[in-house]
């Protein structure tokens, strides 16, 4: 039974004003950038159908930034999202636009473990896209905001990518404490059951779990004014969780915005959100 407090605090389906305008713009944005002439479309990167991935290609040595789209796990595609990453491509970067699989064809360890695999894909590939695999941003939105941040509490190294460093991690309106969602109508779909979902928090992992002596990447975190007060608590307590622990970690709070209308703004280079956004990679990639 649904918990009629955090119902509508993170059930946001049929509760938004902006969630099928917002995505109906990014994807038309997204389709008409399938024929830039820097873009390689639905790389595999794993066996199954979803486990593929868009690349924004540079010339050599540039910097790489991951984004991870949202949906709970359960819907949406990377097709939406092209729209967010040509920005960065424009700024520079290799921009790389991942898609997995959902629920219920794939469990929820299962779909982290599929974005981590597309992650090592990255890394390994990176030089031939144009990037640098010791230059990383990883960004992530909603549901991807949570892989993200999950991902960097892996030891990459201790995987076997000695030559993949992780410089910066931007979670947008993420969720990092999965308990709340035991008590909602999402886990109608997501299963959780409760050691799962701690076990797969990231709130709980402030340190790397195979290295607790060796800082995390920096990290931002940013979130709508305008979004429910579950999500603003998720990225506040979250932020306070990795300074508490010692880690260099900024929060960000963009007025106005809820959580479909921040992805507008990442979208649109001369945003205040996709502002912050360049001034946190640069800030890293130029230590």
């Amino acid at each position: 039974m649904s918990d009629i407090t955090l119902e509508p605090q993170y059930s946001l389906r049929g509760r938004s004003t902006t969630r099928e305008a917002v995505y109906s713009e990014l994807r038309r944005r997204s389709e008409a950038l399938r024929t830039h002439p820097k873009l390689l479309l639905d790389l595999a990167y794993g066996p199954t159908p979803r486990e593929r991935l868009d690349v924004f290609t540079q010339q050599d040595g540039a910097p790489v930034v991951v984004f991870v789209h949202g949906g709970y796990w359960r819907a949406l595609d990377k097709d939406i999202f092209l729209a967010l990453c040509a920005p960065l491509a424009e700024a520079g970067f290799v921009a790389i636009n991942v898609e997995y699989g959902l629920r219920p064809d794939f469990t929820l360890p299962q779909i982290v473990a599929q974005v981590l695999r597309a992650i090592s894909f990255i890394a390994g590939n990176a030089a031939e896209y144009g990037g640098r695999a010791d230059r990383v941003i990883l960004c992530g939105h909603s549901a991807g905001g949570h892989m993200v941040a999950w991902a960097a509490t892996i030891d990459w190294r201790a995987l076997g990518m000695e030559g993949m460093e992780i410089w910066g991690v931007v979670p947008v309106s993420g969720i990092f404490d999965l308990e709340p969602l035991l008590r909602t109508s999402i886990n109608n779909d997501l299963e959780l059951d409760a050691d799962t979902a701690r076990a797969f928090s990231p709130i709980h992992f402030p340190n790397r779990r195979d290295r607790p002596d060796h800082p995390l990447p920096p990290t931002l975190g940013i979130v709508g004014g305008r979004e429910t007060r579950g999500f603003l608590d998720q990225t506040r307590m979250f932020n306070t969780a990795l300074q508490a622990a010692g880690h260099e970690a900024q929060m960000y709070i963009a007025d106005g915005l809820d959580h479909f209308s921040i992805c507008q703004a990442l979208a649109d280079p001369d945003s205040p959100v996709f502002a912050r956004l360049m001034a946190f990679i640069e800030a890293q990639i130029s230590r």
